[in-house]
């Protein structure tokens, strides 16, 4: 952010010392050879620079310009001007995303300012096609900065500020601007923000509104020709959860199916021949764990222990956008018929739920158990230490991971814990019968059990759903 000028000494101080200042022209010339005036450059930079004057060189007329400078100098009223160097990379702006119905009834988004230096509101004429509105004639002269602008209408409608809450409309009197120039499509002013009861912090870079506290922007992050590519649900998302919707077009239902072992054995090019039908034949062996169905901690029920005096949540749920429903809904079902989700099962507690596309394209389901999270009892469990098995595998020869495939899924939840875990979507209530994740225990419990199943083998290192088997001997070593 710039820093204010910093000003010392009062108008009313240098008055006072004008008058006691001595008559005696010696005097005077005297003074004014050690008098330092201050400047800036065009970098901002303070220059001092002693300026020394006398009645010769004041019918000069090569050094007029030069004592017109030290004269006016001479009459400001302050004896000293700091000033700050201004890095324009680093300015914060107030610039934000204004939520808007637009005539069909659907969320728009404009790039709006909150302007302390405007007195009202102003809109954009070329804004007004995307806005659900009425106008009313008004001849208005509007000041800026450089000129003057004369708006002959308002426009009335109705707004919301999604970076503070989805939850509140703001009926809006703005004036219409023909011909703006400027980047942002409506201005929220002085008047404006001072009726909502918007507090700046500029030593913080923040703003608050009612019990919410957002950072200001680095300015011109928000690119006014993409502003509408966001997730409608994630208007009210915490900032780390939000996506653009551009993520959501490469989302394609999951296919849960058998894995080819036997393809990917044979693309480990840096083994012989001899040593790939090895490894077929022990992995073919086991060629039910590579089924793609979910399987069952046996004889192990999860329980989550809630902290004393805990008060349910009951969330609303999240919008789920058009463009994937349909890929989001068939997601749900397969999860219901694997058993993973309840439908309909009677609980006080509902967590709202969203979608995101994997590294494959495929899609993830996330549920928002952050307030559960909070009212949970936490029982950490170490996870390895990385630079430990960097260490130990030191003069390795052969290598394998396996990443589990769903692993939280695999544990069962207890009929207490289930309840604990209800989920709230667009289209229904469910409750989860298994492990979820986002569940703030889920990676403790996960680990605890891997570690108690592994914990006596060698050279294996399981880092939650992740097992590193590996060797310094031979291959047939580490096949068995």
């Amino acid at each position: 952010m710039s820093q204010c000028t910093t000003i010392k000494n009062a108008k009313k101080d240098f008055h006072q010392k004008k008058k006691s200042k001595p008559k005696n022209t010696n005097n005077r010339n005297t003074q004014n050879n050690n008098n330092k005036h201050t400047r800036f450059n065009d970098n901002n930079n303070i220059q001092h620079e002693a300026k020394s004057t006398s009645n010769n060189n004041k019918k000069n007329s090569a050094s007029s310009s030069d004592e017109e400078s030290v004269n006016e100098l001479d009459d400001s009223p302050f004896d000293s001007v700091y000033a700050i160097n201004i890095n324009n990379n680093d300015v914060s702006s107030t610039e934000l995303r204004v939520q808007v119905t637009s005539p069909n009834k659907q969320p728009y988004y404009l790039l709006g300012l909150l302007d302390t230096g405007a007195g009202g509101a102003y809109i954009k004429r070329s804004a007004l096609a995307h806005i659900d509105h009425t106008v009313e004639d008004a001849v208005v002269q509007l000041q800026g900065r450089y000129s003057t602008v004369q708006a002959t209408q308002t426009a009335i409608f109705t707004i919301k500020l999604p970076c503070f809450t989805s939850a509140k409309e703001i009926k809006i009197r703005a004036f219409v601007e023909d011909g703006a120039q400027g980047r942002h499509d409506i201005i929220l002013g002085r008047t404006v923000c001072k009726q909502l009861g918007l507090k700046f912090d500029f030593q913080l870079d923040t703003v608050t509104w009612d019990d919410k506290t957002i950072s200001m922007l680095k300015k011109g992050s928000l690119n006014p020709h993409s502003i509408n590519n966001i997730d409608s649900q994630d208007v009210t998302l915490p900032q780390f959860m939000q996506k653009s919707t551009r993520h959501l077009d490469c989302i394609t239902p999951n296919k849960y199916q058998e894995h080819n072992y036997k393809n990917m054995v044979l693309k480990c090019s840096h083994l012989t021949s001899l040593q790939q039908q090895i490894l077929l034949q022990v992995v073919g062996v086991y060629d039910e764990l590579f089924s793609g169905t979910l399987g069952a901690v046996p004889n192990v029920k999860v329980h989550l222990q809630l902290k004393p005096n805990a008060v349910p949540y009951f969330a609303k749920a999240y919008t789920i956008p058009q463009k994937i429903y349909a890929i989001a809904k068939a997601e749900v079902e397969e999860l219901v018929q694997i058993g993973v989700l309840l439908r309909n099962r009677p609980s006080p507690w509902a967590a709202p739920c969203l979608f995101r596309p994997k590294k494959d394209g495929g899609v993830w389901f996330l549920s928002d158990l952050r307030k559960l999270n909070e009212q949970l009892v936490h029982n950490p469990y170490p996870l390895p230490n990385i630079d430990g098995v960097i260490f130990s595998m030191k003069g390795f020869t052969f290598a394998t991971c396996l990443d589990l495939n769903r692993g939280y899924y695999h544990f069962m939840l207890d009929d207490a814990s289930q309840l604990l875990c209800g989920i709230i979507l667009p289209w229904g209530h469910y409750v989860y019968a298994r492990l979820p994740q986002g569940c703030k225990p889920s990676s403790d419990i996960f680990q605890c059990h891997m570690a108690m199943i592994f914990g006596d083998f060698e050279d294996v290192v399981v880092f939650i759903d992740n097992i590193l088997l590996f060797t310094k001997l031979s291959f047939e070593h580490h096949v068995k």
